[in-house]
């Protein structure tokens, strides 16, 4: 029997349907695979319906994660299949492993990417399809609680504690997102297609159970700045962009990605949906700007076509 739990910030609470019933979360300590030679003894694995996550030790915040990715999973399924995208349903569970230290997520990332990621928290990895995540102390303070009369699970996250929980929906969009047919692992992606995507995720499912989140907000008040400042990148230019480039650009860059994904979305569905379906048929490699131009070209028509629309979207985000 299907169950409803709904998640809030503050004092708001909003229903959500999930098909994750009682037996969904089935703790159990098994091996971790391919991991059993990076990870000891003590890590556990927590499986959900759509997930495997593996942390040491298992907790109370295991089951607040696992709850957030099924929660995920199903807003992401009827966010893209309600806009006609044809997903796939992931063939094995979809493994995320949580570290209680930043120095055992530190070394987990060099063993397995072979790079230093310190200056991270969290990432999906293409080359693993593993998400990996240092725990938030602030992840305590998410209280669950039983109402039996209505049968409902709640998840109160305080206001300080919420960039922990948006780190975790963006990194599912990433994984989702590649196991689902959306994108395939190794083709290269420009920067607003695959960051765009997972932060359009983050805002849908924000705005729709978190009511109160100023993360539904954040980048659509950046983005309108920059537009009003003349700093926005001109789109002939950023269709291409694959890296944010200086950090101190990249917020804005990200803010610009997201805008334009939201844009397409709302505006050019069938041409986005032709867009990413013609992507996941590329070979795995690198491919030049002026390549990453032309496909986008092919489906959306020239930048200079969208920039007047593209433009009145922007002005019209702060009475949206």
């Amino acid at each position: 029997m299907f169950r409803f739990f709904c998640l809030t910030i503050y004092v708001a609470c909003v229903l959500c349907p999930s098909a994750m019933g009682h037996s969904a979360l089935t703790p159990a300590v098994e091996t971790t695979g391919d991991l059993s030679t990076i990870l000891d003894a003590s890590y556990a694995t927590l499986n959900t319906d759509h997930f495997s996550l593996i942390c040491s030790p298992l907790t109370a915040e295991s089951e607040k994660i696992a709850l957030l990715l099924e929660l995920a999973y199903h807003h992401f399924e009827s966010t893209f299949t309600g806009y006609d995208f044809r997903l796939r349903t992931p063939e094995e569970r979809l493994r995320w492993v949580a570290f209680s230290t930043k120095d055992s997520f530190n070394r987990y990332a060099v063993r397995t990417e072979g790079q230093d990621l310190s200056w991270l928290t969290g990432y999906y990895s293409a080359k693993t399809n593993l998400v990996a995540i240092v725990t938030s102390e602030k992840m305590a303070k998410w209280q669950v609680k039983t109402q039996p009369a209505l049968a409902l699970g709640v998840i109160a996250c305080p206001p300080d504690a919420e960039t922990g929980l948006v780190r975790l929906v963006h990194e599912a969009a990433h994984q989702l997102s590649f196991n689902t047919g959306l994108q395939k692992r190794r083709v290269m992606y420009p920067l607003w297609a695959s960051e765009g995507l997972a932060m359009f995720f983050e805002r849908s499912l924000l705005s729709e159970y978190f009511h109160s989140s100023r993360y539904t907000s954040l980048r659509a008040r950046r983005l309108a700045s920059l537009y009003r400042r003349g700093e926005l990148v001109r789109l002939d230019d950023f269709i291409s962009i694959t890296h944010p480039g200086e950090a101190t650009r990249a917020i804005d860059v990200y803010a610009q990605a997201w805008g334009l994904f939201q844009f397409l979305f709302e505006y050019r569905a069938d041409s986005l949906r032709e867009y990413f379906s013609s992507l996941y048929d590329l070979e795995p490699g690198f491919r030049s700007e002026p390549t990453l131009r032309s496909e986008f070209v092919r489906a959306f028509g020239p930048p200079d076509r969208l920039e007047r629309h593209w433009q009145r979207f922007i002005e019209e985000l702060p009475s949206r």
